[in-house]
């Protein structure tokens, strides 16, 4: 409903998300970023703020071409279940009327600052302009991820150490808010080494993931969990 286009970020293809999806569904990681634009571009057409019926979503499967595709989406963080809507994580950064506008003013600034081209009021989508700089992540592969800060990591380092635990990246997410929320401590202490505490938390069952999983267990298999967890 938005307009013909949707932002695409090019470290999308390299993401740990999408190599998660791929191995969870069997397919090529270049199939799913096809297939994650359709699914973005039908949220954008039909949608204003990136929530649908949760009846949809047989049809966005079909809209993919693949079986539980949409619960793959929500398994690593990008689409959420709630109130029997299905929403569209961080809908608003990239899609939607306000997401568009700014991408729209940040051509319009660089045409008037190139001073080529033509008037700065011409904001038809051809092929997109380099952009104002933005926030950007960078995306590190967690057998390669050489943290210089042991006592705390990015939300990104979190999600590519849980992705290499064997986890969902939505685990690492998970665990970076409640860290952040406390402040990266351990009691009265500052934490020491957040990618040991990880490792705890996967050892003892209580990454949210693990805990989703274990609720669907017969009651008579579910064990018991900590809730207040602290780093090492």
């Amino acid at each position: 409903m938005a307009g013909d286009w949707i932002k695409v970020e090019h470290s999308l293809p390299d993401k740990p998300e999408v190599m998660e999806m791929a191995t969870a569904l069997g397919i090529d990681p270049d199939a799913i970023v096809g297939k994650l634009i359709r699914i973005w571009t039908w949220f954008d057409n039909h949608t204003n703020d990136g929530i649908a019926p949760v009846t949809v979503r047989a049809l966005l499967d079909r809209y993919a071409g693949v079986t539980n595709f949409v619960t793959a989406m929500q398994v690593v963080g990008w689409m959420e279940e709630l109130n029997a809507r299905l929403i569209v994580r961080h809908f608003d950064r990239h899609n939607g009327q306000t997401a568009k506008s700014r991408a729209n003013t940040n051509r319009r600034v660089t045409k008037s600052r190139s001073g080529n081209g033509p008037s700065v009021t011409d904001v038809t989508p051809a092929a997109l302009q380099k952009p104002l700089p933005e926030k950007r992540r960078e995306e590190k592969n967690v057998l390669t991820l050489t943290s210089k800060n042991k006592a705390r990591g990015s939300m990104d380092e979190l999600k590519a150490y849980a992705v290499g635990l064997g986890m969902p990246a939505s685990d690492g997410e998970s665990m970076f808010d409640h860290w952040e929320s406390n402040g990266w401590r351990n009691g009265s202490s500052a934490s020491k080494d957040w990618q040991a505490g990880m490792r705890k938390w996967k050892s003892q069952g209580w990454l949210p993931s693990q805990k989703t999983a274990a609720k669907q267990q017969p009651a008579h298999r579910q064990r018991g969990y900590q809730e207040n967890l602290e780093l090492p």
